[in-house]
């Protein structure tokens, strides 16, 4: 009996409120919820589109600077470029290449250029490459002397200092192996791997 009571009861309530006693009220649908997270989400991806789209924007400004002196550099003195390998595995290495910075150069001796002269290239300095031309480029990794030693001054080996990505120096000569250049190197760039080869005629 009180069971009933109670039932009627309820169904009275829920007829003031225009309800039906088969009526369950439901909670509202989490519309808003999701418009939230969805505004949240558009932020953050167009925040880091703007954010690499700046940092290529840089690396494109930096990469035309470094051809820009590139184009200056003394007889004797090769570079190679290279892009960052995670961006080269999304764009692939002929879109990326706009993007390249010296990653590698190479020290000649400056006579062995001069068959490859043509009279356009008589601006290029013709004097002895020295580290303090690499400076510039401090993204160097690696570091080929051939046949020729630049001056190993104090001055010169301080040059070293501005290559902190620069992990192997390759040396290629004629002849005895000079061991007091290469303990000079060893001091300037200490956690550099120094490789040695000898030629003979």
């Amino acid at each position: 009996m009180v069971k009933d009571e109670h039932y009627q009861s309820l169904i009275h309530v829920g007829s003031q409120m225009n309800l039906s006693p088969n009526t369950v009220p439901t909670s509202p649908p989490a519309v808003g919820r999701w418009g939230r997270f969805s505004l949240r989400t558009l932020v953050i991806i167009m925040l880091l589109s703007a954010l690499g789209w700046g940092w290529l924007a840089r690396q494109r400004s930096y990469h035309l600077q470094q051809q820009a002196l590139a184009s200056k550099l003394p007889l004797g003195l090769n570079i190679t470029w290279g892009a960052p390998a995670w961006l080269e595995s999304i764009g692939g290495a002929t879109w990326t290449r706009q993007f390249d910075v010296v990653k590698g150069a190479s020290i000649n001796d400056i006579q062995s250029w001069d068959m490859f002269i043509s009279p356009s290239e008589t601006q290029i300095p013709r004097r002895r490459a020295s580290f303090q031309d690499l400076t510039p480029f401090p993204e160097i990794e690696t570091l080929d002397i051939q046949f020729t030693w630049p001056e190993t001054t104090p001055e010169e080996l301080a040059a070293l200092q501005h290559l902190p990505h620069l992990h192997t120096i390759n040396v290629s000569s004629f002849g005895n192996k000079d061991d007091d250049r290469v303990e000079k190197l060893r001091q300037a760039k200490p956690n550099a791997i120094i490789k040695f080869t000898i030629f003979s005629w």
